[in-house]
């Protein structure tokens, strides 16, 4: 694959994009614009990439499966804790109202709000968790979204409004289990590995 268009398509092949509105998201968010210079070649495999101090750009595949399961509607106000190179926000951006991505680290920070700058509904916060969003008086949302892992969606759970859905990697004894709670309960989709969330 070498084009963002061959990309997605072979997502829909193999199920991954399911909807077309998540598709059609991912066809105007073009994967080059959030990969380092260093690893352009790797930008359309289905493999995550290196970022700054650990951190990664996820792979597309897994970017598709978090995005389907949140299932976001045109109206809804996401956020996205550990939001790092900014893909991911940039693809729920062509989703929703508004996306508020969070990171820690400060380079990632500054990269992600350039490459987004001309995404007038994404605002992307430096610090951990939903403490800089509370700064600003934000408290409730309709999507949260944990690119990192965590060992709870206890934090979770009291940020998301009714009837809303969190999805995230929860820490199990040596596993992280992709995690969706929504109004039906709790759902487990499977094993996968993401960097841990980390507190300031």
């Amino acid at each position: 694959m070498n084009s963002n268009s061959r990309m997605v398509d072979s997502l829909v092949e193999k199920g991954y994009i399911e909807t077309d509105r998540v598709e059609k998201a991912f066809r105007q968010t073009d994967r080059i614009d959030f990969t380092p210079e260093y690893y352009r070649d790797w930008t359309y495999k289905d493999r995550p990439i290196p970022l700054s101090k650990g951190a990664t750009l996820s792979a597309p595949s897994m970017v598709a499966i978090n995005t389907e399961l949140l299932d976001v509607g045109r109206d809804d106000k996401v956020v996205e804790i550990g939001s790092g190179s900014g893909y991911q926000a940039a693809i729920l951006s062509e989703l929703c109202q508004k996306v508020f991505g969070v990171e820690i680290i400060p380079q990632l920070v500054s990269k992600s709000r350039k490459v987004l700058k001309d995404r007038n509904n994404v605002e992307i916060f430096q610090g951990s968790g939903f403490q800089p969003l509370e700064n600003q008086g934000l408290e409730k949302f309709d999507r949260i979204l944990y690119s990192c892992a965590i060992d709870s969606l206890e934090e979770a759970e009291k940020h998301l409004k009714t009837g809303g859905v969190a999805v995230a990697p929860v820490k199990s004894e040596n596993d992280q289990i992709l995690t969706k709670i929504d109004s039906e309960g709790r759902s487990f989709h499977g094993s996968v590995k993401f960097v841990s969330f980390v507190n300031e």
